[in-house]
Parts: structure tokens; sequence; C-alpha cells
């Protein structure tokens, strides 16, 4: 620091300590570096557990490599044997999961498995995570694959929908959203439920009021 034009007297607090931090030197124990909180970075050995090596009947550590913390720089002394005693890297899980299934990590209760979608749910892609209905559409059946919109004459506002329910007297489905109903307009009625469009009042009747469920004779 006092090379580099640092005051002896602004050597102290965080200056100080950032200046140690930046230091590397070298040691009997190796090269002797610090992460941002002070700890040493240090080598570590690799070890893998053998079966029966070592002329030993029962498992046993060899020591295969060596990562360097300071650096970054992971060396191996020779290959990794796994327990299925190849130097094969295994899958980290299976294979991927078909379409309207998602992957489940293993527990207390269960193995690792690919479990579909309830209903109300969806897997769209392949090793997806089941997605739920969004308002408009629905999934009847588990393990769907895609939810299906509400059919004309029906509506579902809510997301996760197993079924839609039917529009009211008096509107009709949106087909341009299908999470909702309109009311019928001015001029028109609707009489029965769970229908797609409204109907045009007869000659010599009206409907003043959106929203109509019968037309009334002319006054």
């Amino acid at each position: 620091l006092l090379a580099s034009g640092t005051p002896p007297e602004g050597i102290r607090g965080d200056v100080f300590r950032d200046s140690i931090f930046q230091t590397t030197f070298e040691t009997i124990t190796g090269t002797v570096g610090f992460d941002g909180n002070g700890d040493r970075l240090a080598p570590f050995d690799l070890w893998s557990m053998r079966a029966g090596g070592g002329g030993s009947s029962g498992p046993t550590l060899v020591r295969i490599g060596r990562y360097d913390s300071l650096t970054g720089a992971t060396t191996f002394f020779e290959e990794p044997v796994f327990a299925d005693g190849t130097t094969t890297v295994p899958l980290d899980r299976p294979a991927p999961c078909p379409l309207g299934t998602e992957f489940k990590l293993a527990s207390a209760q269960s193995a690792e498995s690919c479990a579909p979608c309830p209903a109300g749910q969806y897997g769209q892609g392949s090793d997806s995570r089941c997605t739920v209905c969004p308002p408009g559409r629905f999934s009847s059946e588990v393990q769907s694959r895609f939810c299906v919109a509400c059919p004309p004459g029906q509506f579902q506002p809510q997301p996760g929908a197993v079924s839609c329910a039917s529009c009211p007297r008096g509107s009709m489905s949106d087909p341009a959203d299908p999470s909702r109903c309109t009311p019928c307009p001015a001029g028109q009625h609707q009489p029965r439920p769970g229908q797609g469009e409204c109907l045009s009042c007869v000659v010599g009747k009206f409907a003043e009021q959106l929203g109509a469920a019968e037309c009334v004779a002319c006054r």
C-alpha cells in the first residue's frame, strides 16, 4: 500500500482489509488466496469411494483429483468410477417424461417418477412441468396435453377448471374471451341459458335494457 502511494495513516479499516483479500502468496501448504468474506481459497482433494479396492474386500477411498478454488481449475489423476462400476457419467435423472406428465423427485413415501398432470392442468411440452389451465379453458381428464376452450354458450372465469358453466339467460358467450359471458345488447334477448348468440326482438316487441331474457310488447 505504501508503494502504491497510500499514506501510513490511510492503511486501516476497509482499505487494509481489501488489500489483504486481494493478495496471494506461497506457503508450505500451497498458494494462499482469499474470497470476499476473507475465507481462504484452498485446494481440495477429490476422492471416490470404490468397492473392494486397494486389496480390501470393503469400500475404499481413492484420491482421483484436485480442485483449486483459487483458480477454479479441476485436475483428475484418473477417471472417476461411478456406482455402476463404470466411468460413464450417469444421468442426473431418468429419461424425459411423456406429454401430459411431469417429473416428481423421490420422497420418503415414493420413488422418483413421471406423474400424470391432474384434471385442470396440462403438460404441453416433453418433460415440462404441469401448468394450470387459464381462465376460459379446461381439461376434464388427467394427463392432458392441452386445455380446451369453453364451447359456445359456456364460460369459465377461474383457472384450473375441469369444466365450463353455461351462460345465464339474457347473455351469450364471447368467442374472443371464453372466460366471460356478454349481456345481450339492446334490441336483442336470449330466453335460454347456454347460448352462443342473442336473438333480435320480433316486430312489435322491444328490449330497452342490456341483458334482456325476454322482449316486451310495444306500448
